[in-house]
């Protein structure tokens, strides 16, 4: 994640696309789960993860909705920017 967080303008638009389902995962628990770390992942990347995680707020499926406003929360104020 380290190195993920030094190249924002790259490794962000990957996670937002994984956290939207686009993933090779079989089963819905495996999904939810890969998703909560995605989650907690663009949290990591503080002001930077805002806007991406604003976009996938309107997102058709409820559960990247409710993954990114878990993102958005844990980033906090810095998320005001959004």
């Amino acid at each position: 994640l380290g190195l993920l967080r030094r190249r924002p303008q790259q490794s962000l638009p990957a996670l937002i696309m994984a956290l939207e389902g686009q993933d090779k995962f079989e089963a819905d628990e495996d999904r939810d789960l890969a998703r909560s770390w995605i989650a907690a992942s663009l949290a990591q990347f503080g002001p930077a993860a805002a806007p991406p995680c604003a976009v996938a707020l309107v997102h058709k499926s409820p559960k990247v909705r409710r993954f990114a406003a878990i993102a958005l929360c844990e980033l906090g104020p810095t998320a005001a920017t959004a």
